[in-house]
C-alpha cells in the first residue's frame, strides 16, 4: 500500500544519504574550537561494542561536530556535579552502529550518562537526542524534536 510505498522511499533516502539527520549530546568538558569534524573509521570488537577503527577493517564514518553552549553538569548526586560540560551538535553523515557515541569520545568528549563509552553509570540517561530529520520526499519534511531535559542539565551556560 501506500505506507509501503513511502517507507520504502524513505528507506531509499537513507541508503542514498539524502535524508538529514540532526542529534543533540551532552559531552564531558569544554571543546576549544567551536565546530569539527570526525572521520575516523569504526570498526566491531567483542560483542556489541564498536571502537575506532585498529585493524584496516573498520568502515568509513563521517560526523560534524558543532558547540551549541558551555555549563555545569547538574544533575543531583552525580559524582561529576558542576564538572564543565557542553551541548553538541551531531551531524552524522554516515550511520555506523554508535558513530556518534564513539566519535564523541574519540574527540576528547564522552556523552553524558554513556556507561559503555563514557563510563558513566551515575546519569538517569544518556544525553544523546535525535533532534532534527529532514527527507527530501515528493514535499520536503522537516521534522523537529526537542528534547526537555537538556537545558536543566546545563547550568550556567553561554
Amino acid at each position: 500500500g501506500k505506507s509501503q510505498s513511502s517507507a520504502g522511499k524513505c528507506a531509499e533516502l537513507f541508503r542514498k544519504r539524502l535524508a538529514k539527520k540532526e542529534y543533540k549530546a551532552v559531552v564531558f568538558g569544554w571543546p576549544k574550537w567551536e565546530s569539527s569534524e570526525n572521520l575516523s573509521s569504526i570498526e566491531s570488537t567483542e560483542g556489541f561494542k564498536m571502537r575506532i577503527e585498529k585493524t584496516g577493517l573498520g568502515k568509513e564514518a563521517y560526523t560534524k561536530v558543532s558547540v551549541l553552549k558551555r555549563g555545569y553538569l547538574n544533575i543531583k548526586g552525580h559524582p561529576r556535579q558542576n564538572e564543565q560540560i557542553s551541548l553538541l551538535l551531531l551531524e552524522p553523515r554516515s550511520g555506523r552502529r554508535h558513530q556518534l557515541r564513539i566519535h564523541c569520545k574519540d574527540l576528547g568528549f564522552p556523552i553524558v550518562g554513556d556507561a559503555t563509552y563514557a563510563d558513566d553509570k551515575y546519569a538517569y540517561r544518556m544525553f544523546l537526542h535525535a533532534s532534527r530529520l529532514q527527507l527530501p520526499l515528493d514535499k520536503f519534511y522537516d521534522v523537529a524534536c526537542p528534547s526537555s531535559d537538556f537545558d536543566e542539565i546545563l547550568k550556567n551556560c553561554n
